[in-house]
């Protein structure tokens, strides 16, 4: 039997190696669902957060505060369970294509989106889809055209300053 001996520099690589892999995984996402949007962010449109707001406006529930906890916190048990006694077939899709892009489903995502009016919750189906598209890096698509359409299909103030902001990143950062 052989007994294998790490010198002190493939000690290091492998703890290295290891830190990253565990920050990776900590890592937080580039999406926060949100139950209003975050006044300072409007004064500093530059952050890298991208924004999904669920609140009674878009919700017919007063249960939005407790989704926004569970889907941040990546809660997914919990969230199956409070979706589960949901009436609304519509409110529970937008719930389930948040989760998913949380988790980075995005082609589940796009598709369970896909069952949806663009101008559900705010217009912000159509941002959700253009975001979807983004992420699963079709190139066949102008994301500027999507987010776009959002922007204008929006009669809240703040979902267009959210469809002019992700408008803002593909032109300028993709």
């Amino acid at each position: 039997m052989k007994k294998f001996f790490f010198g002190r520099e493939q000690v290091c690589q492998i703890l290295m190696v290891l830190t990253f892999l565990s920050l990776a995984a900590c890592s937080s996402s580039l999406y926060e669902v949100v139950d209003h949007y975050p006044e300072e962010t409007i004064q500093y449109p530059q952050s890298q957060k991208k924004f999904i707001i669920l609140n009674q406006k878009f919700l017919n529930d007063t249960r939005a505060a407790t989704f926004v906890k569970l889907l941040n916190k990546r809660k997914w048990l919990l969230l199956d369970e409070a979706l589960s006694s949901m009436d609304d077939p519509e409110e529970k899709i937008f719930v389930q294509s948040i989760s998913l892009l949380l988790q980075k489903d995005y082609q589940e995502a796009y598709m369970k989106l896909n069952t949806l009016p663009d101008s559900d919750f705010g217009c912000q189906v159509g941002i959700l889809k253009a975001d979807c598209l983004y992420e699963l890096k079709d190139h066949t698509v102008s994301y500027q055209h999507l987010y776009q359409r959002a922007m204008d299909c929006a009669d809240d103030p703040t979902v267009k300053f959210i469809a002019n902001t992700r408008y803002r990143f593909v032109k300028y950062a993709y």
